[in-house]
């Protein structure tokens, strides 16, 4: 265990560290896949360094978050904000997210663009689950593609949920950016990127982009609805 996750309640056992550490305002998050020794089961944890108050603000988005249960959201667990000294047992700030298997849209976009068939359902779940999010006042953050990930059943799941800070019109921006990826095979804004496919979506990935007045998206429910 290194000294990032000292701290942590023996009942969480990382394994490996896994995705992008995530800077905050006020220190860094990083997160292990571990193992919950009571429920023997993998989870997600992730651990902001400073421990205490400067952790309050992602702890609170954090229990806002674990107030929905949508399948397409990693349910949140446990949560502490810890304490000033986080080498004490119990003093990291941490969340436990589920750990979702599967293959990251990373992966899965490694191979070429997705057919339409896959890309009109997996948008649609994403959107609403981000519109679940926005309803009771919380922007997720994070919809990157190595957090969406396709579950072995059809389904998806974003994983690191909440990141430590978002907007509403980010995940607009964001959800519009993965249905370009889908659509291309590429990273959103890359610039041998061509963006092509069925019209409507072609259209609602440029209106969830777009930046000029009168032509974004109002909210993520109006995207659901499209």
């Amino acid at each position: 265990m290194t000294s990032t996750t000292v701290g942590l309640p023996d009942r969480y056992r990382p394994l490996d560290q896994v995705g992008p550490e995530e800077p905050t305002e006020t220190g860094l998050i990083r997160c292990w896949r571990a193992k919950d020794r009571v429920l023997n089961r993998d989870v997600a944890v992730r651990v902001h360094t400073p421990a205490g108050t400067a952790a309050h603000a992602w702890i609170t988005r954090s229990l806002t978050a674990g107030g929905l249960a949508n399948p397409a959201l990693a349910m949140v667990y446990d949560a502490s904000e810890g304490s000033e000294d986080p080498d004490t047992p119990g003093g990291a700030a941490y969340v436990v997210n589920e750990w979702i298997e599967g293959e990251t849209l990373t992966e899965r976009l490694a191979q070429g663009p997705m057919p339409e068939r896959d890309v009109r359902p997996m948008l649609r779940r994403l959107a609403d689950a981000v519109a679940e999010a926005h309803r009771v006042g919380l922007a997720l953050g994070g919809l990157t593609q190595d957090n969406v990930v396709l579950r072995p059943n059809g389904l998806v799941g974003v994983r690191a949920v909440p990141a430590a800070t978002g907007t509403m019109e980010g995940d607009i921006n964001a959800l519009g950016g993965l249905l370009e990826a889908c659509l291309t095979g590429m990273r959103p804004g890359d610039a041998d990127a061509r963006l092509s496919g069925p019209p409507d979506l072609v259209a609602l990935a440029r209106r969830a982009r777009s930046t000029k007045p009168g032509e974004g998206l109002s909210s993520v429910a109006a995207m659901a609805a499209l």
